[in-house]
């Protein structure tokens, strides 16, 4: 199965670095891995460069495929990226969109009609019970709608690799499952999900692998017993914490103050 590798990658935007030279443990396939950090931690600029939204420098490979030197119909063919939030101004028909998306795939990939492709648009949209939305325009959606929608976009092409950033930060917590539920659907069918998250609980409730980001650096990776830590919540989010199990032995963090954080790299 193939996996993720970031190796030695550096992303600079507006004359500023936002990732020096990181490298990552193999992201793999069939598994949920969770961004997690404090804000600016590069977790977004990482997915993004990743999706190969903006420039970087590096070694970035799926598999074979080389993605640095990848032309975008090959990596329509195995990635897909769900934003933080849709375009405004887009008065399409929420079907329309997932339609459009679909039909980005390589040549071999899309549906042979176009009655076929909205078939399984709308079969995205009943899977995340969001089928009611078909026929409204997207820009009169709210912000949870529209991830919603997003995420339809992203999945109706069964994506390898799929990228997903703060997917579940509009959503209430009804949705924060269904999302994430897809996402664990996903993984279990093979595909590699990232995910940026803020909320730790629920990386912990969902994830398989942590990797915690602060300052374009990796501070801990692994499962979310050995990632999320009292010593990490304390020098990366500047927190005294106790991480314990519930009932359902699923990890809590409880955050108890505020410390000074010390910057370490």
């Amino acid at each position: 199965m193939s996996a993720l590798h970031v190796e030695s990658l550096s992303v600079a935007l507006g004359g500023r670095t936002i990732i020096n030279s990181l490298t990552l443990p193999a992201i793999p396939s069939g598994a949920v891995t969770a961004l997690v950090g404090p804000n600016a931690a590069g977790k977004s600029t990482l997915l993004r460069a990743i999706a190969g939204l903006i420039p970087s420098k590096g070694g970035l490979r799926w598999g074979e495929m080389d993605l640095q030197r990848a032309s975008l119909a090959d990596r329509a063919g195995q990635i897909a990226f769900m934003p933080q939030a849709l375009p405004a101004g887009v008065q399409l028909r929420v079907l329309e969109t997932v339609v459009s998306a679909l039909m980005a795939a390589p040549s071999g990939q899309r549906p042979r009609s176009s009655a076929l492709a909205r078939e399984q648009a709308l079969a995205i949209l009943q899977r995340l019970d969001i089928e009611g939305l078909a026929l409204i325009s997207l820009d009169t959606l709210s912000g949870g709608q529209r991830q919603m929608v997003g995420l339809a976009q992203a999945i109706v092409r069964n994506p390898r690799l799929l990228l997903l950033d703060e997917p579940t930060s509009a959503l209430d917590l009804r949705h924060q499952t269904r999302v994430m539920s897809i996402a664990r659907d996903m993984a279990d069918k093979g595909a590699a999900v990232v995910a940026v998250l803020h909320d730790l609980a629920l990386a912990a409730r969902w994830a398989d692998r942590i990797l915690v980001l602060n300052g374009g650096h990796l501070k801990s990776a692994g499962s979310p017993e050995q990632a999320i830590t009292p010593a990490m919540l304390a020098e990366v989010y500047g927190v005294s914490a106790r991480v314990e199990p519930c009932s359902m032995g699923r990890l809590q963090v409880l955050v108890d103050a505020t410390v000074e954080k010390v910057t370490s790299r």
